[in-house]
């Protein structure tokens, strides 16, 4: 039992020294930057001073590169110019004073009232969110819900939301606290 201490003992110090001896002698050579210049050109790499071959491969690049666009005309507009609605205002001062009724285009937008009740997930809400036509598809809000890490922040309450709003209105709404 004896013996087999003093054996490793005995490798440990001899791995020991020929790391230190291997360390010592193995030196790597230091590279003048004449040395250094001349690997790199064997390599194919440029100095900025001589950018001449660079130069070259551009000018050989640059004319294929090049696209002209070319638009032909059409013989006939593709879309139909829409006529801007007419609003006619009086004075209020006229005796006879009237307003056309304000077209439909220009009124303001509907707004969607809805209720977000406790225990609801974010699906729940986004599958509400599209009953009551504020967006198209839930699984899609749903997914955006979550990667912007507001899945878990959904307030309950009642909410009564424009019904062009986007995802990033509708979400600042509903985890807003009241």
């Amino acid at each position: 039992m004896m013996k087999l201490k003093y054996y490793m003992r005995g490798m440990g110090v001899g791995i020991i020294l020929t790391a230190l001896i291997l360390a010592i002698s193995n030196k790597p050579k230091e590279l003048t930057d004449e040395e250094i210049i001349q690997r790199a050109s064997k390599l194919g790499m440029v100095m900025k001073e001589d950018s001449s071959n660079l130069d070259k491969l551009i000018d050989v690049i640059k004319p294929s590169a090049v696209v002209t666009p070319t638009v032909a005309p059409t013989a006939e507009p593709t879309a139909t110019p829409t006529e801007l609605p007419q609003i006619t205002v009086t004075p209020a001062h006229d005796s006879d004073a009237s307003v056309t009724e304000i077209p439909e285009e220009i009124k303001t937008p509907e707004k969607i009232t809805f209720k977000i009740l406790s225990g609801m997930t974010s699906e729940k809400v986004a599958e509400l969110l599209q009953e009551s036509g504020l967006i198209d598809d839930a699984e899609d809000f749903n997914m955006y819900v979550v990667r912007q890490g507001k899945a878990g922040v959904i307030k309950t309450g009642t909410y009564t939301i424009p019904a062009d709003s986007d995802y990033d209105e509708i979400i600042k709404i509903i985890t807003k606290s009241k």
